[in-house]
């Protein structure tokens, strides 16, 4: 009998034989989005031991410290990563491909999003192996150690499966479909991982890094906008979502229109969120977009027209201009203070 279980990203039938044992999972994080690696950390840990390998991680950009909170987390061995290459993606590549050389895994998995989906891409050309990008779930076929990884397609309509064959096996996870498991009394070691990247064409300019990205994952409160919002409504959004306590959030349109940045993109192609209150402002409610919000969230919707799809799922309904309704909730909520 099948089963799935949706916090951990992870699919197993009690019909199949034990599996063979060695190589196991190599989890690719990023300090600055250490939340989102632990959560991918729950999904590569059952994983692995249902390949009986261990977890392995490259850490970018973190210190001991982070690297204990992912051992924590389910890893085995954390490798801290410091590359002495101006190339911060060549870097990356590099340092990937000498730990596959050591740890030798069936799979390779990645949070989806914008630098993970690239650099999934770019090490599935440059090793020559399988890839799957915003996977929801994943499984073995024990027959022929495969991954099997499922996929949300047209706007959440229909899943599509995927039998990944040879090595690497990679797949870049969709934040939201797994919770971190934290054990506080699990070991595992943490080293630093130094190398030298050869020179090579693909180069990244550094700069100054940018104030961290909101933490959708996590967030209890989430105010975010669409179309609708015109673009200048997001100044109002963030206004509100700073007085709540809250973050911002957007639709696929608002990114793409350049009015939000893709880490706060929600839906099939972004993050699913998981938030207590949930505003949506300027929203229709395409079943791409809603896909990303999690059962449970108190929804209350702002929209000009009556018929707006996302009113059928919503708790509140408000019908009228977010450009002046939200000053309304903002200056309430400023006299309350």
């Amino acid at each position: 009998m099948d089963y799935w279980n949706t916090d951990s990203g992870w699919s197993m039938s009690s019909d199949e034989p034990a599996s063979p044992s060695g190589g196991g999972v190599l989890a690719v994080v990023f300090a600055e989005s250490l939340n989102a690696g632990k959560a991918l950390l729950a999904t590569a840990r059952q994983l692995a031991d249902e390949l009986s390998g261990t977890v392995s991680v490259a850490l970018f950009n973190g210190d001991e410290t982070a690297g204990n909170e992912l051992v924590k987390a389910g890893a085995d061995n954390v490798y801290l990563v410091a590359s002495d290459s101006d190339s911060l993606l060549a870097g990356y590549l590099e340092a990937i491909k000498a730990l596959i050389e050591q740890a030798a895994p069936d799979a390779i998995l990645l949070t989806s999003g914008r630098r993970g989906d690239e650099l999934a891409g770019l090490l599935a050309g440059r090793l020559g192996g399988t890839l799957v990008v915003g996977a929801n779930a994943i499984s073995v076929d024990y027959s022929e150690r495969a991954i099997l990884a499922t996929q949300p397609v047209y706007g959440g309509a229909a899943i599509a499966s995927w039998k990944l064959a040879g090595k690497p096996q990679i797949v870049t996870m969709r934040p939201g479909t797994a919770s971190p498991l934290i054990d506080k009394h699990r070991s595992g070691k943490v080293e630093a991982f130094s190398f030298s990247a050869p020179a090579s064409s693909l180069q990244v300019s550094k700069a100054d890094s940018p104030a961290p990205p909101p933490d959708l994952l996590h967030a209890s409160i989430i105010v975010a906008g669409g179309r609708g919002t015109g673009g200048d409504g997001f100044k109002l959004i963030g206004e509100l979502a700073a007085l709540l306590g809250g973050t911002v959030g957007a639709t696929k349109s608002a990114v793409r229109e350049g009015w939000a940045g893709p880490e706060q993109q929600i839906g099939m192609l972004g993050a699913t969120v998981k938030p207590r209150l949930y505003i949506a402002c300027g929203i229709s409610g395409t079943p791409e977009h809603l896909m990303g919000i999690a059962e449970g969230a108190t929804i209350v919707a702002i929209n000009t027209a009556p018929q707006a799809p996302i009113f059928a799922l919503a708790d509140y309904v408000v019908v009228g201009d977010l450009h002046e309704v939200l000053p309304a909730f903002i200056a309430r909520l400023k006299k309350a203070q």
